[in-house]
């Protein structure tokens, strides 16, 4: 992707001057109302958060928790994405700026009207949260001198975060530990800069994991229907448990390409009474308050919310090993297959099943561990914090005489 031109550059930074000048009522409205009078004031805080489609599909929920901890915390928020989707995040004080995607040959043309589009105030921090955002948020914050903020969530962001120049980043924010270890050994001089914060998800009061002894064990499953979301081994798997006697229903909430060959999948093995496909729609965890054990079939290097959720919930959690995740801790807060086979994921299944005692307190300390380590309050308070930071590193006050 090119960048704006040098003119570009100039009219938008000329235009951020006028805009700035006739919104001064605006921004003042949405300083921290904590802020000392007595003292300097503290900086306005106004944020691009820039999102892909992809993440949006993937994060949804944890983007839409951020902005709205970040009206807690009396800032501005735009929500850039080329998916029209963002809208049904918008309400409130938080705007969406929906424009085309950027793509080459026409990249610089749709970069300087997605500056267009931004409304005032003009950012002050421009948060990319993948590297499909990653240089349009770059693009954002050199027209508007803004502080640059990169959020890490997979390791295709460790292997993008060369299409932003280091020296222009205020910080750096991995989910979790692996990421940032990943990203310190491929870019070591961002670890000055790295602040691990966790996405923050709800927990909840009970725990759903087989609440009702009289129910038939129900399982969930929302990975998407591709090559690399291995939702064809849980069916394989579900035909293994059904040849040991055992009674369940399977729920796959997905969509994508490979669907027909699923559902051929299911009819081959006679699943058809055990398994349903069930389009995505809303809230997953609405889905998730009514089962029993939540799988994630496969890893496809991406740090992956649901599965966090649905322990947030009280879902008993199996999962292949992640090498992403930290919040996957085998035999403490899930159980990890021992290998990437049918027979594997089977026998997991099978021991929650048989011992449903160990299989509520698996899913009652993940629980706990989501309360503990990753609270919505938590990863708003330390990104707004961060925010803060980079906008006092260049703040200048007068000084009393």
């Amino acid at each position: 992707m090119s960048r704006p031109s040098n003119v570009q550059i100039h009219r938008i930074r000329r235009w951020t001057r006028l805009t700035a000048q006739s919104t001064s009522g605006l921004m003042a409205a949405v300083s921290d109302p904590l802020d000392n009078q007595d003292g300097p004031p503290a900086p306005t805080t106004s944020v691009a958060l820039c999102i892909d489609g992809e993440t949006l599909t993937r994060l949804g929920r944890i983007i839409r928790n951020l902005a709205v901890g970040m009206i807690d915390h009396a800032m501005s928020i735009q929500l850039v994405c080329p998916d029209p989707r963002i809208g049904e995040l918008s309400f409130g004080p938080i705007r969406t700026v929906v424009h085309p995607p950027i793509v080459w040959p026409a990249a610089t043309r749709r970069i300087a009207r997605v500056l267009e589009m931004l409304g005032p105030p003009p950012p002050t921090v421009v948060h990319a949260m993948s590297t499909g955002s990653y240089e349009l948020a770059s693009a954002i914050s050199e027209v508007f001198e803004s502080d640059l903020v990169v959020q890490v969530t997979s390791l295709a962001d460790c292997e993008g975060l060369d299409k932003i120049e280091e020296a222009r980043v205020g910080a750096y924010l991995p989910f979790s530990e692996p990421l940032a270890q990943v990203m310190h050994d491929q870019l070591p001089a961002s670890e000055a800069k790295t602040e691990l914060i966790r996405p923050g998800v709800i927990a909840s009061q009970n725990v759903t994991c087989f609440a009702d002894e009289s129910r038939t064990a129900t399982i969930l499953c929302t990975t998407d229907f591709d090559r690399r979301g291995g939702v064809e081994c849980l069916i394989d798997a579900v035909s293994v448990l059904r040849g040991r006697g055992r009674e369940l229903l399977v729920f796959l909430l997905g969509e994508g390409p490979l669907e027909s060959n699923l559902r051929r999948r299911v009819r081959q093995r006679k699943l058809s009474s055990t398994v349903t496909f069930a389009r995505p729609w809303g809230d997953p965890v609405d889905a998730m308050k009514s089962g029993d054990i939540f799988v994630r079939p496969a890893d496809n290097g991406s740090y992956l919310i649901n599965p966090l959720q649905a322990m947030g919930v009280g879902m008993a959690v199996v999962s292949y090993p992640c090498g992403v995740s930290d919040y996957l801790r085998n035999g403490d807060t899930a159980i990890l297959c021992a290998g990437a086979s049918p027979d594997s994921m089977a026998d997991a299944i099978d021991r929650l099943l048989d011992d449903r005692t160990f299989a509520r307190r698996l899913a009652t300390t993940g629980r706990d561990f989501v309360r503990t380590y990753h609270p919505v309050s938590g990863m708003s308070d330390k990104t707004a914090g961060v925010y803060r930071r980079l906008a006092l590193d260049h703040a200048t006050f007068p000084i009393k005489e």
